[in-house]
């Protein structure tokens, strides 16, 4: 393969191009014995590895002579310092850059528009920036090139580093923004805008009670000193805001009581319902004992002593005797009739 044409400014004699190609030869040779056109040294090599033989020969059918390679064949030096001094430019097309073909070549092997890799692709960056914002890219953009943060010295990616020295970073100092000129550490701003920044508009401290007045901080005093009428009665100020807090804290201990009172008094009449009802309950039941037998029993009342034997009677009531056995008064009742 040749050198293309757009490199070139202008057009390039037709004696000055591969027969091959068909491109501004690279590195020319010739044929040892025709010496009629010139070929890319590739071009050349390649045509001898096409025919598979062992010497080359010229590409030109009207010649072919054969010859050792690359032994007889060498580049000729003069037409190739005559292709390297033709005018041209970077073969990026982006670069302006402008010169002899031999400049332009040593001036792209560092031309700020040629694409390069990420020095980190092999720990797995695919961004494949331009040269001359090859450092921009690790200083902003790569997630792989570590930097280390120059107030704190903790190492981060190139891509977090800003975002720590803008907000997160512990030794950071800045401007207060308020305009009070004091640079403050970036973990104590918070504290300086609330309390000490002379600057930062505030209410007057006595705003809860009617006072009206908002400005910096700074004319505070002045304003407390000579135009709150209620800094002028703080004594009395102070000792009621202490007498009331003192009834809130009586309120809150009787309310506390109270509330215990309360669950005291619902859990005592919870317990004597639960009384009352087992009492009720024990009194029906003694009372259904007394008045109704259990089923399958009989009552005490209808059962005969056990001591006592039953004397048999018959339908009339009179009393039935036993067979076999004279009656106790039968030798009276035969006398008698006798």
């Amino acid at each position: 393969m040749g050198i293309p044409d757009f490199v070139f400014v202008g057009s390039v004699p037709h004696y000055y191009r591969c027969s091959l190609c068909n491109q501004v030869a690279d590195l020319p040779v010739q044929c040892p014995s025709c010496l009629d056109d010139i070929y890319c040294n590739r071009c050349f090599r390649e045509h001898t590895k096409a025919l598979q033989l062992n010497v080359s020969a010229c590409p030109k059918s009207v010649c072919m002579n054969t010859w050792s390679y690359p032994n007889d064949v060498r580049v000729n030096k003069r037409i190739h310092l005559f292709i390297m001094n033709l005018p041209a430019r970077c073969a990026i097309v982006e670069c302006p850059e402008t010169g002899t073909l031999q400049q332009t070549i040593e001036h792209f092997k560092n031309c700020r528009h040629k694409i390069v890799k990420c020095p980190h692709h092999s720990k797995g960056c695919k961004e494949i920036p331009m040269l001359k914002d090859l450092d921009s890219h690790l200083k902003t953009d790569c997630d792989f090139n570590l930097q280390t943060c120059e107030l704190c010295s903790e190492r981060m990616s190139s891509k977090k580093l800003a975002e720590h020295l803008n907000t997160t970073c512990p030794n950071k100092n800045e401007k207060c923004k308020f305009g009070c000129g004091k640079t403050i550490n970036i973990s104590e701003v918070q504290q300086h805008e609330n309390v000490e920044c002379d600057m930062v508009k505030i209410c007057c401290k006595y705003s809860l009670l009617g006072c009206n007045w908002t400005d910096c901080r700074g004319r505070l005093e002045e304003h407390l000193e000579n135009s709150c009428s209620y800094h002028k009665v703080r004594g009395l100020i102070s000792k009621m805001q202490n007498e009331n807090q003192k009834l809130r804290s009586t309120l809150e201990v009787t309310d506390t009581t109270r509330k215990d009172l309360e669950k005291k008094v619902i859990n005592l009449t919870v317990q004597l319902k639960k009384k009352r009802r087992r009492s009720e309950g024990d009194d029906d039941f003694s009372l259904d004992n007394k008045k109704k037998p259990k089923a399958g029993r009989k009552s005490w009342s209808s059962q005969p002593h056990p001591d006592k034997a039953q004397t048999p009677t018959d339908q009339n009531g009179v009393i039935k005797r036993k067979r076999g056995r004279p009656a106790k008064n039968a030798n009276i009742h035969n006398n008698t009739s006798q």
